[in-house]
């Protein structure tokens, strides 16, 4: 969980630097943005380091909500990039939001989904690292789910002529929010549950060693 808060800050870090015109507040933009990224580098590698063993590949529906939400996101990233793209006016996609670039389409798609693509592959398979770090996508994902309908709401009384928030769509990411618990849940019952046999396991084998001593 502290993990996927590290990736929230990472993620959001990043709009907050790149997509928010500058003023007095860039300074805690940034350190957010470092301190984030290198908490969630330190904390990867304690995963990685302490999930070597494998896990049974017994739950894989948690692994095809990744791979389904990465594919949706991919498809709806490269639909919106493909019309800007294609049409008279590429930069009509970003009316409204003051930018020269997409930071989200940016981030998302060199990085994040390419990312947990290959984490949803080892969740799959049962690869014991990035079941773990399965947790941390899911978690990011419920964080980033509230998050984005706290910013529809406020955004549209901040603002309520804005093409590019409505409050309408705040249940909708509140729900999603609220469905990335549930997979959210089997993992760490998979990886807690995992964790207890090793040490189960490695009590049992201290116990043979001192029998046979």
């Amino acid at each position: 969980m502290a993990a996927g808060a590290a990736t929230f800050l990472v993620y959001n870090g990043v709009l907050l630097v790149f997509a928010t015109p500058f003023n007095r507040a860039f300074p805690l933009y940034e350190a957010m943005l470092g301190l984030g990224t290198w908490t969630l580098v330190g904390m990867t590698i304690d995963i990685w380091s302490r999930s070597e063993h494998r896990f049974r590949p017994s739950r894989r529906w948690p692994a095809g909500f990744i791979l389904g939400t990465v594919a949706l996101n991919l498809v709806a990233w490269v639909a919106n990039l493909a019309l800007a793209l294609l049409s008279r006016h590429p930069r009509s996609m970003l009316a409204g939001t003051g930018l020269t670039t997409n930071p989200v389409y940016v981030q998302d798609l060199a990085l994040w989904l390419p990312a947990f693509l290959w984490v949803a592959v080892g969740l799959w398979k049962g690869h014991g690292p990035r079941t773990a770090l399965s947790a941390v996508v899911l978690s990011y994902w419920a964080l980033e789910s509230v998050s984005v309908g706290v910013d529809q709401w406020w955004g549209h009384h901040a603002d309520p002529a804005s093409a590019v928030v409505s409050p309408n769509l705040v249940p909708l990411f509140l729900i999603v929010g609220a469905l990335t618990v549930w997979p959210l849940v089997s993992v760490l019952r998979a990886v807690a549950s995992s964790q207890g046999a090793e040490v189960l396991a490695g009590h049992a084998s201290v116990s043979r060693s001192s029998v046979r001593g």
